[in-house]
């Protein structure tokens, strides 16, 4: 029984580091698009708009590929 509850611990620990690490990825994609954004707005908005991508503005484009890059992480494995 203990080591189920161990088990059961350490599954919930891990879902709540990954959740963790995703809003994290969310955050800092919005604000590196918020920076970009003030030198590049026009280039990358033009470049969506021309491919049908429109209404979105520079931090919601850099929350969503921080969100989406939270789930690929990569993983060292040694030898």
């Amino acid at each position: 029984m203990i080591k189920f509850v161990e088990f059961v611990g350490v599954a919930i620990g891990s879902i709540g580091v990954v959740f963790l690490l995703v809003i994290c990825g969310a955050f800092f994609g919005g604000v590196s698009g918020w920076i970009v954004g003030l030198f590049f707005t026009e280039t990358i908005l033009g470049t969506l708009s021309a491919v049908g991508i429109s209404g979105v503005t520079m931090w919601q484009l850099g929350v969503t590929l921080g969100f989406v890059s939270g789930f690929f992480k990569s993983v060292k494995q040694s030898d």
